[in-house]
């Protein structure tokens, strides 16, 4: 059993300055996933030491076991990742672990980091007063788990959370806390698919934590664990690290926040942004086009107008023209039936597509009319002359507008049309074309203002792109990205094809159903289906539980 460790000088000054100055965080308890492992290779005593000396609740390790029983920190089953071996961890004896590489994979200053065991780690931290384990267990003895936690003197001087995404394993590892019973031991449970497996796992077991998706983190949910006794923990891991996601689980009193950047997780613990909590949980009201049913599609005064019948967001799609500006229109031409030459004279439908915006100028466009004419579907529409705004115009008058008249701030949603057809003809490529819209909000936005900006697109190749551009920090991880779907209804298989699982599902409102909007749920996906323009229908898709609509007609949802 380890006692005693020799602390690095630097580490031990770190530990008398939190203790010294009286560091106070919230109540929500900040979890280093993996350790420091942005600054320092995962799972290693050097991402161990620095998420400690940044002042971090809690530290998220892996636990495997060698060939020889010995417990050792690895997140992947297999050693080629982040070590300079290969095969199975489970293959080797510890003799034979300790001499691999676990370091130059993150960086050559880590050279020589080891594989530490478990039973290191936890000596470590039950000499650390303010931080604790949380340990994923991959794969394990239960028994011999419970025998190094118990032997490392851990358990007097931190509560010790534990999880485990085998059921089985975890089951076995429940058995034997209740059978030494050690309340210091807690499970953690897995984000479940059902709320009722949730309260079923409190009623049995009060101290529980249970780790709930983003998506489906309420206040209602929230309060319902707590009133029975048990925890809530949050990972904002990947796109979700970032502000929107902290903020979020602080406002909504949640107990722990796991996330891999820890200077922003813990600014934010330390000194909250006040934000409005409505503002993250409340039902999305989308104006489509702007509001489509009263003014001309995609135009300043149906953005305008939009905000002023009281929308959260708005529903916009954007093409790019020859010299490069990201503009308002549907098509990536002239549609005869809303748009006049330059002439004023209509366009006749056959040869609409003749007048492709990605082979126009922007002031070419301009001297186009959009606004004037009546479309046939939408008697109630005010015309007026318009052009097809910028995108950036669009973004910077709306702002000044809510500004000005002092009303609450508005999402954008903003739908990037494009298909392999269009490539190089009508678009830019789909990475390029993504480039550009995110060049146009970075200009009229500052970084805060990104969570309230979705992207959205049939064309699952722009998220991809967009998704791989936030994973890479190209783009911001505060941007939502929206899968439109207007034939499949089945958000599993998209997903599939997709490659991951975004931020919002819209589909088209009659491929909605209850257990599509559950399935969306119990993966963490809000459901805001479109276009939704009756008020019966309305009704019904609130009913089912959708998280909002988008409609040509904002005024109708009032009604």
């Amino acid at each position: 059993m380890i006692k005693h460790i020799t602390f690095p000088l630097r580490f031990s000054f770190a530990v008398v300055f939190y203790l010294c100055c009286g560091v106070v965080f919230s109540q929500v308890e900040s979890v280093a996933h993996r350790g420091a492992s942005l600054s320092a290779p995962e799972n290693t005593l050097a991402s161990t030491v620095k998420a400690i000396e940044l002042g971090v609740n809690r530290i998220e390790i892996d636990v495997r076991q060698s060939k020889d029983g010995v417990l050792v920190l690895m997140n992947d089953s297999r050693l080629e990742r982040t070590t300079n071996g290969k095969g199975y961890l489970r293959d080797f004896t510890y003799e034979e672990l300790r001499t691999l590489d676990a370091g130059s994979w993150f960086s050559g200053s880590y050279r020589g980091e080891r594989i530490p065991t478990l039973a290191l780690i936890l000596g470590l931290l039950a000499n650390t007063p303010n931080t604790a384990p949380d340990l994923d267990i991959k794969e394990c003895d239960p028994v011999r788990l419970i025998d190094v936690i118990g032997a490392s003197g851990i358990l007097e001087k931190h509560k010790v959370t534990l999880h485990c995404s085998n059921d089985a394993l975890r089951q076995s590892i429940q058995t034997q806390i209740d059978l030494l019973k050690l309340d210091s031991l807690v499970i953690r449970q897995g984000p479940f698919a059902n709320k009722k497996s949730t309260y079923s796992v409190l009623l049995a077991n009060q101290s529980a934590i249970i780790n709930v998706p983003f998506r489906q983190l309420t206040k209602h949910y929230v309060d319902a664990i707590h009133s029975k006794g048990g925890a809530v923990f949050l990972d904002c891991l990947g796109r979700r690290d970032a502000s929107r996601c902290y903020l979020k689980g602080i406002e909504l009193g949640i107990d722990y926040i796991q996330a891999d950047q820890l200077g922003p997780l813990l600014s934010h613990l330390i000194e909250p942004e006040v934000i409005a909590l409505d503002e993250l949980t409340a039902f999305d009201l989308q104006g489509h086009r702007g509001c489509r049913g009263l003014y001309p599609e995609n135009t300043l005064q149906a953005m305008i107008h939009a905000v002023n019948l009281g929308v959260t967001t708005l529903e916009m799609d954007v093409v790019i023209t020859r010299d490069r500006k990201v503009v308002l229109s549907h098509e990536p031409w002239l549609n005869a039936t809303i748009c006049l030459d330059a002439d004023g004279n209509p366009i006749p439908k056959a040869d609409e597509k003749a007048w492709n915006i990605y082979a126009m100028t922007y002031d070419s466009l301009t001297r186009c009319d959009c606004g004037s004419l009546q479309h046939p579907q939408f008697s109630q529409q005010i015309n007026k002359e318009a052009i097809k705004p910028m995108l950036l115009e669009v973004i910077q008058q709306v702002e000044a507008y809510i500004k000005e008249h002092g009303m609450p701030s508005v999402k954008y949603s903003i739908e990037i049309k494009s298909s392999r057809a269009g490539d190089n003809v009508y678009h830019p490529m789909p990475s390029i074309f993504v480039g550009e819209v995110y060049g146009v909000l970075d200009q009229a936005l500052d970084s805060t203002a990104m969570r309230r900006i979705s992207v959205q697109s049939y064309d699952l190749r722009v998220l991809r792109a967009l998704r791989k551009g936030q994973l890479e920090g190209v783009y911001s991880k505060d941007l939502s990205i929206v899968l439109l779907d207007g034939t499949n209804g089945n958000l599993r298989e998209i997903i599939a094809e997709l490659g991951f699982v975004p931020d919002v599902y819209s589909p088209l409102y009659n491929l909605v159903y209850s257990s599509r909007i559950e399935d969306a749920h119990a993966a963490g996906v809000l459901v805001i289906p479109y276009t939704v323009n009756k008020v019966d229908d309305m009704k019904r898709l609130i009913e089912m539980g959708v998280d909002g609509i988008i409609t040509d007609y904002p005024d109708r949802f009032f009604e």
